[in-house]
């Protein structure tokens, strides 16, 4: 009993240990400068980890039929097992990177893509075997954040900082005013088949503490051409009271290539915002009034308030303005700010009765009572008083009435020259007969006596005539 029991346990033992196995390693065809529209290619290895020969008879994928993956060699090809030679094999995969390819995941992190599934299929004489592994693709993206620069406006006046990735903006105060200016780049070629233009390009920002900034907007888009780049331009404010410590700044850029692919950059910069043990600042200042007219009171009142953004409690605070161009100068008494907090300030001068033109109004924050610390520069205009000209009024003559002068006017004939004192006569002209004396019984009668005289005249004539003959 004892010997078939050891029969059976060693056939048992035999049959355990005699195994097939295939394991394939994973495959990415393509990369980070692999370009679209092309055939790419890579290899893996098929290993026969078991204990017994294995004919592999398929090599299969489960990608999309579009990516038209092919594997080489197509023909069955045998696997000794482990520890003998042959165990493994090389199989080149080749696939075709279209053109809507992705570049970048949705993070915008430049990766290979998952295909599919690789199957190696074999036998190892009494079974079938199987062997699986990923295939993945990978294409070039074209989208860059190249360079940044950052101007930062303080109570101090403006500077400039250029950053990269990974770079550090130091110095950065509450307050301050940040305006970035982002250079993003298209670098497809300009010419050729593979010119490609992004139509919608998307760059936000993102800091990490956002309670400590405010920003003005978080993205701003355009186009961008192959080979082309421009700025995208974003803005943010430190809080007055944004504390003493390193923030993050991210920088993303997006945008689909006309072909319908995604590219994308990230660019990550440390903000460095450092308090001042000392910084008192005016948060808000005005004169009342700015203009000085004709006839208006001389005295103007100075109205502010003071910020504490220091690190330190302020009990020795002291606002001073002066115009030292008319010799003014006004303080106040001793403030107690503590820090973020904020106090109220009025002062008044009266400007000289003389002063004229555009005055310089100079106001200053100390700390313990005269060190000087921070400075804002308020304009004061005092216009010029010009006495009024009075003149008289003006003289109406009234026109003195027209007398008709009756005197006949001689008209003197051409060529006729007269002297001094000479007096022309002139032959007056008949006048003429009215149509109305004509139209008359005289007129009638005038003219049949004249009918009469003139007959007897004819007739005397011809008598004569006839008595001389």
């Amino acid at each position: 009993m004892k010997k078939v029991l050891l029969v059976l346990l060693s056939i048992l033992l035999v049959c355990v240990g005699a195994y097939a196995d295939l394991t394939v390693t994973d495959v990415t065809v393509g990369s980070a400068t692999q370009t679209r529209n092309e055939v790419a290619s890579a290899t893996f290895t098929v290993t026969n980890t078991g204990t017994t020969d294995v004919t592999v008879s398929a090599v299969t994928s489960s990608a999309n039929a579009k990516y038209e993956v092919v594997f080489e060699p197509t023909t069955p090809f045998t696997l000794t097992a482990t520890g003998t030679t042959g165990a493994s094999k090389t199989v080149t995969v080749t696939a075709t990177v279209p053109e809507d390819f992705n570049a970048v995941n949705t993070d915008l992190e430049a990766v290979a893509f998952e295909l599919g599934t690789i199957t190696v299929t074999g036998n190892d004489g009494t079974a079938d075997v199987t062997g699986t592994a990923k295939l993945h693709m990978q294409a070039e993206n074209k989208l860059t954040l190249r360079k940044g620069k950052a101007i930062i406006t303080g109570v101090a006046g403006s500077t400039t900082d250029s950053f990269r990735e990974g770079d550090t903006i130091k110095d950065l105060k509450p307050g301050d005013r940040v305006d970035l200016e982002v250079q993003v780049e298209n670098n497809f070629p300009s010419r050729g088949d593979r010119a490609t233009d992004f139509d919608d390009v998307e760059v936000t920002i993102e800091l990490s503490d956002e309670t400590d900034f405010d920003l003005d907007d978080d993205s701003d888009d355009f186009s961008l051409g192959s080979n082309d780049d421009d700025m995208a331009k974003l803005s943010f404010d430190i809080e007055n009271d944004a504390r003493d410590k390193k923030s993050t700044m991210t920088l993303r850029a997006e945008a689909l290539d006309e072909n319908g692919a995604r590219h994308g950059a990230v660019m990550t910069v440390t903000l460095d915002v450092s308090r001042d043990a000392h910084d008192l600042v005016l948060s808000r200042a005005s004169l009342s009034p700015s203009r000085l007219v004709c006839d208006a009171s001389r005295t103007v009142t100075f109205t502010g308030e003071v910020l504490n953004r220091g690190r330190l409690d302020e009990d020795e605070a002291v606002v001073e303005l002066r115009v030292n161009s008319l010799g003014i100068l006004e303080k106040t008494s001793d403030l107690e700010v503590n820090e973020d907090e904020t106090e109220d300030v009025k002062l008044t001068f009266k400007v000289p009765a003389d002063a004229v033109g555009t005055f310089d109004v100079d106001v200053l924050t100390n700390y313990d009572l005269t060190k000087s610390n921070n400075a804002k520069v308020l304009t004061l205009t005092v216009d010029e008083c010009k006495e009024e000209v009075k003149l008289p009024a003006p003289v109406v003559q009234t026109p003195e009435p027209k007398v008709e002068d009756k005197t006949p006017v001689v008209q003197v004939p051409p060529g006729v020259v007269t002297q001094p004192g000479q007096t022309v006569t002139q032959a007056v002209p008949p006048a003429r007969v009215s149509s109305a004396f004509r139209e008359g019984n005289n007129y009638l009668l005038l003219l049949g006596v004249a009918c009469a005289v003139i007959l007897v005249l004819i007739v005397a004539l011809l008598a004569a005539t006839v008595k001389r003959r």
